[in-house]
């Protein structure tokens, strides 16, 4: 039971991070595209439109939880069957899922969703956000008592 439990709160800090790193990325990218037709933008304003901006993690939330479901299972199976890093299966996995279901929103409402990420760098950046929350689930669910064994820990469950 404290095993499910420990997986959940990783599922969720994965999920509520990635969202917050993408949703800043976005905004960041947007003030970039601002100021690269002439708008002066202060650092203020910046701050506040970051801000501002993050009233966007409620809906952006149950995207990046449904995409990780996916791509996390799909990394458990890699990880098992292939075997590697825990780490890089599940930054892979957390980038993946996330750049995909971009592409995937772009194909179905022919648009892109996220508006910082409409240019190729901005998209980048989502799939960066996606492999911190990655990342940060594969450190929080790795195995402890291995962990604290020595070599190898990395590629335990």
């Amino acid at each position: 039971m404290q095993t499910i439990l420990r997986y959940i709160a990783a599922f969720i800090a994965a999920v509520v991070s990635t969202s917050i790193f993408a949703s800043i990325f976005s905004t960041q990218f947007v003030v970039a595209g601002l100021q690269d037709v002439g708008a002066i933008v202060p650092l203020t304003t910046r701050l506040s439109m970051t801000i501002r901006d993050l009233a966007i993690i409620e809906t952006l939330g149950l995207v990046t939880a449904a995409c990780f479901m996916i791509g996390f299972l799909v990394a458990g199976v890699c990880i098992k069957v292939a075997g590697g890093s825990r780490l890089m299966w599940y930054v892979a996995a957390g980038g993946c899922a996330l750049t995909c279901t971009l592409l995937l929103m772009e194909w179905q409402l022919q648009l892109t969703p996220i508006a910082g990420a409409r240019t190729s760098l901005g998209f980048a950046f989502q799939g960066l956000a996606g492999g911190l929350g990655g990342a940060i689930f594969a450190r929080l669910t790795r195995n402890k008592y291995l962990a604290n064994a020595g070599a190898g820990a990395d590629n335990q469950r």
